[in-house]
């Protein structure tokens, strides 16, 4: 699932986490900067419920070809690129 560590999605990862007792993985999403953005709160909430935490961070550049790519693949903007 997707984490910024905010109260919405902190919320259900913990509910997820306590209704199947297992782990499970998230990640969160942003730039390059680590100053700017949710990495460490998203970090935090998934230390705290001892999830599996991933963070991508694409360069402007990788997102822009990206993001390029799926608005000609899908003719739709989507909401995370795919695997």
């Amino acid at each position: 699932m997707f984490l910024s560590g905010g109260v919405d999605s902190s919320m259900l990862a913990g509910l997820m986490r306590n209704s199947t007792g297992r782990s499970f993985d998230v990640a969160c999403g942003g730039g390059t900067d680590e100053s700017v953005g949710d990495f460490p709160h998203a970090r935090a909430c998934a230390d705290r419920l001892r999830l599996d935490y991933n963070e991508v961070r694409p360069s402007p550049a990788e997102y822009h070809r990206d993001w390029t790519e799926m608005l000609d693949t899908y003719a739709t903007p989507v909401s995370r690129p795919r695997d």
